[in-house]
């Protein structure tokens, strides 16, 4: 009986290169979707963030527009009075003018300088005499004296108009700025209505940036707040074996005076067995006062306040950061503008969108570096997804943060000072810095805008 062959059926070779040719599209396919998401994301945080630098400029070109409008209407109201001031001027220059012609007039028509002498010589005594001279004196004095005061009402009302000339030439000069304010925002409000339109094409992908966003502000929150709660544990923690060290040089000092006391309360025994025998008496000492161990604990111990267990220096350092509230400088130095407002609140122009900061959004020139607003110790150094490196900065009760850092110049537990570099603020792609900083009264957030100057 024959055997027969089983055949397996092998694929083709062009079956098998059509098989790997449609893997190939279908990775193309991916990766180039991948691409376009990606790239639409980056196009949907760029126009957020153009919008919300062009909000900036809004609102700082209204800020403007206000002060400048005040200004004319200032300028306005000063020269309604000089005016009014300058006619009075005028008015009262006219009768000083008036009058004192009238009487050199009058003075002159009765009398020559002849007539002066014969007036003088024709008195009917060497008294009335002297009295004419006086007049006559009298006279010119007065005639000199309206002559100064004339020129004086002259000299003022020369500088008044000078003053109205000055304040017609700051009126223009202001209503030219306002004028150019008022045409630039414009402008700025045309684009702001292009970028939200821009905004609002790809709302999908803004719903999904924002809430990225948010994820990251929620984990820097949490990661903040841990920190914070590990400060106040490690401090309290210090507190303790502060004042338990302290508590046990108390208890020290307590025995030793027993002690001594016992030492004293034997001497004295002795010194009366000593009278009782007739020998001279020895006075004892008067026993020290034995200290409180509560006094001692409580006077010595560090203050407590706000969940955070402060030592007197960072009670006085707390004090100073309180009392400069208002006069803090610009976390960031040189030309800078707030782009994103501190706390909860809808987004001015897309409705829909609901914006939360736990501080504000600083925008500075690439390069930018972070400085310290007071005084401080670090506390805190660490990098977070979405914000580069985060440098935390204690003043007592009170902390200052700053977030989105490239580069850092200060270490944990570094005191620093003033105005002292922290680091440099990360760029973006388009070589934008954007700081991001908080203001703590430990957990609690606080607006930045209500401390800085």
């Amino acid at each position: 009986m024959g055997m027969s062959a089983v055949g397996i059926a092998m694929p083709k070779a062009d079956d098998m290169g059509k098989v790997k040719r449609e893997q190939q599209a279908v990775q193309r396919k991916a990766k180039e979707t991948a691409g376009k998401l990606d790239a639409n994301k980056k196009k949907t945080a760029k126009s957020l963030r153009a919008l919300n630098a062009i909000d900036a400029d809004i609102d700082r070109h209204e800020r403007d527009i206000d002060k400048l409008e005040k200004s004319v209407g200032d300028c306005d109201k000063r020269l309604l009075l000089i005016g009014d001031s300058i006619a009075k001027s005028e008015a009262h220059l006219e009768r000083l003018r008036s009058n004192y012609a009238k009487a050199v007039r009058k003075m002159n028509a009765r009398l020559t300088s002849t007539d002066k002498l014969s007036f003088i010589l024709s008195a009917s005594s060497v008294h009335e005499a002297y009295r004419r001279l006086r007049y006559l004196r009298q006279f010119a004095k007065w005639r000199d004296r309206r002559s100064e005061v004339i020129h004086e009402e002259l000299l003022a009302l020369d500088c008044r108009r000078k003053e109205v000339e000055a304040l017609k030439s700051e009126r223009e000069q202001r209503s030219a700025e306002l004028s150019d304010a008022k045409s630039s925002l414009e402008d700025k409000r045309m684009r702001q209505k292009d970028a939200v339109e821009e905004l609002r094409k790809e709302e999908g992908q803004l719903k999904a940036l924002l809430e990225e966003q948010n994820r990251r502000a929620e984990a820097l929150d949490r990661e903040l707040d841990r920190l914070i709660k590990l400060e106040e544990q490690r401090a309290e923690e210090r507190r303790r074996k502060e004042e338990a060290r302290r508590l046990a040089e108390a208890k020290r000092a307590a025995e030793r005076a027993e002690a001594e006391a016992r030492v004293l309360a034997g001497q004295s025994a002795k010194s009366k067995r000593s009278n009782a025998t007739g020998k001279k008496s020895v006075k004892p000492e008067v026993s020290p006062v034995k200290p409180s161990k509560n006094e001692v604990a409580k006077s010595l111990s560090p203050k407590k306040a706000g969940g955070y267990a402060m030592n007197e220096e960072e009670l006085a350092l707390a004090g100073s950061f309180e009392s400069n509230k208002g006069k803090l400088p610009y976390p960031v130095a040189g030309k800078c503008r707030v782009v994103r407002s501190f706390g909860r609140q809808r987004h001015p122009e897309l409705r829909h969108v609901m914006t939360d900061n736990g501080g504000i959004d600083i925008e500075a020139p690439k390069g930018a570096v972070a400085r310290a607003v007071h005084g401080g110790k670090v506390s805190a150094v660490f990098s977070q997804e979405g914000f580069g490196m985060v440098v935390m900065v204690r003043h007592g009760r009170y902390l200052t943060i700053y977030v989105n850092l490239s580069e850092i110049y200060v270490t944990v537990d570094s005191k620093i000072k003033a105005g002292q570099a922290i680091g440099v603020v990360k760029p973006d792609e388009e070589g934008h810095s954007v700081l991001h900083f908080e203001i703590r009264r430990e957990k609690t957030k606080l607006n930045p805008m209500d401390w800085l100057k």
